[in-house]
C-alpha cells in the first residue's frame, strides 16, 4: 500500500488483484496511516484502506503476525515498525501465509 502511494505499478497491479478477497487487519491500517511521511500520502493511504473491509485483530492475525515476524525479522533483521516488515503485512493482507 506504502509502495502504490508511491507510484509503483506492480503495487497497484497487486492490490487491484486481491481487492474484493482480502481484509485488512485493523493494526497495519493504523500502523500505514502512522507512517504517512505527509498529509497529502496519510489522505491517500486513508483512500485506499477504506476500499478493503477491515477487521479487528483476533487470535489468527496476532499468530499469523508473530510467526512472520519471526521468520523474517531473523533472516532479515527487521522489527515490527520497519518498513521492510512491510512483507509480512502484505502477507497478512492477502492471505497468502498459512499459519
Amino acid at each position: 500500500m506504502v509502495d502504490f502511494t508511491r507510484g509503483n505499478v506492480n503495487a497497484a497491479d497487486y492490490l487491484d488483484g486481491i481487492r474484493g478477497t482480502s481484509v485488512l487487519s485493523a493494526i497495519p491500517a493504523l500502523e500505514l496511516i502512522a507512517g504517512a511521511r505527509n498529509e497529502r500520502e496519510g489522505a491517500d493511504l486513508d483512500v485506499l484502506i477504506s476500499a478493503y473491509e477491515q477487521t479487528p485483530p483476533n487470535e489468527e492475525i496476532a499468530r499469523r503476525a508473530y510467526a512472520l515476524m519471526m521468520t523474517f525479522a531473523r533472516a532479515h533483521g527487521l522489527h515490527p515498525h520497519d518498513r521492510g516488515a512491510e512483507v509480512g503485512r502484505a502477507e497478512l493482507l492477502s492471505g497468502a501465509f498459512a499459519g
